[in-house]
C-alpha cells in the first residue's frame, strides 16, 4: 500500500506566521507561501487518492489550535494528497539500482526536502565513482 501525505492550503489572515513551524508532537508542519498558509501532515496507508473529511478536519484543528487567527475561515482550503516514497525503516535508498547507469534516490518519506541536499551529494559521489 502506498504511503500518502496530505496538505491543506488556506488563504492568509493577518496573523499568519512569516516562518515555517514544525510541531513534532502533533506531527504537522505549517508554512507561509506568500498569501497562503499550508499545513501538511500524515503518513496514510491507503490506495485511494481521495482525502477523507476526517483528515481535513483534524489538520485544520491542529493548525487552528496552534495559530487560531492565521487563516481565513470564509475560504475553503485547497486539499491535496500525494504519494510519499517511504521505506519501512525510514532509511532512504540511495545508489545504483541494478542496471547500467540507473541510480535511485528515494524513500525519504516525510523528510524528503529535509534530506534532499545530503542525499543528492551522496548520490553524486556514487555516480562520479561509477
Amino acid at each position: 500500500t502506498p504511503v500518502k501525505g496530505v496538505s491543506l492550503t488556506f488563504a492568509v489572515a493577518d496573523a499568519a506566521p512569516d516562518m515555517s513551524v514544525a510541531d513534532a508532537a502533533g506531527r504537522f508542519v505549517v508554512l507561509r507561501l506568500g498569501d497562503r498558509v499550508r499545513v501538511t501532515g500524515y503518513a496514510i496507508f491507503e490506495d485511494s487518492a481521495q482525502v477523507k473529511p476526517a483528515y481535513v478536519e483534524a489538520l485544520t484543528a491542529k493548525l487552528k489550535s496552534l495559530m487560531p487567527k492565521a487563516v481565513r475561515d470564509d475560504v475553503a482550503p485547497e486539499v491535496w494528497a500525494g504519494s510519499r516514497p517511504q521505506t519501512p525503516d525510514d532509511v532512504p535508498m540511495i545508489g545504483a539500482a541494478g542496471a547500467p547507469n540507473l541510480f535511485v534516490n528515494a524513500g525519504h518519506g516525510s523528510l524528503g526536502w529535509t534530506l534532499a541536499l545530503g542525499s543528492a551529494a551522496i548520490l553524486v559521489d556514487e555516480i562520479q565513482a561509477a
